[in-house]
């Protein structure tokens, strides 16, 4: 019985992590809707995983204010000195979604919909197999 409750349990969270993961990028493309011209004003290279991984770091003004803030994708094909159209949160301008990336937001998309989809599978066989007898045998 612990075996299926902990099964059970795992499922249900593949299900909500993957519905985290497809809502993360739709969630900023609807809040993020300030537009600003980003430059790239440094490069932030970290060795991790036997290799090296390269993060953009972007300017604009949001505000009133100067921003400055590392892109979260690696590898990224950004330059020092490029210009980054991106939209900006109003209320919270460090958040920012870029409409032209590529390669970003369709990892969150696929990946959350693969453990959601994973999730519901092993969630419906779970419920076949163990809590249906379970409720309706008993009588």
């Amino acid at each position: 019985m612990a075996g299926y409750i902990c099964a059970l349990v795992i499922s249900l969270f593949a299900v909500v992590a993957g519905g985290f993961f497809m809502a993360y990028p739709l969630y900023h493309k609807h809040v993020c809707n300030e537009p600003a011209t980003a430059t790239v004003i440094d490069i932030h290279r970290e060795w991790r995983d036997g290799r090296w991984h390269s993060y953009p770091v972007f300017q604009y003004r949001a505000n009133g204010q100067t921003v400055v803030t590392q892109h979260n994708v690696s590898p990224s094909s950004y330059e020092i000195g490029d210009q980054v159209e991106l939209l900006y949160h109003q209320k919270a301008p460090e958040q920012y979604y870029i409409p032209h990336a590529a390669g970003g937001n369709w990892v969150f998309l696929f990946g959350g919909a693969f453990f959601c989809l994973m999730g519901l599978g092993f969630t419906v066989l779970i419920v076949k197999v163990w809590l249906l007898p379970l409720i309706f045998g008993a009588r």
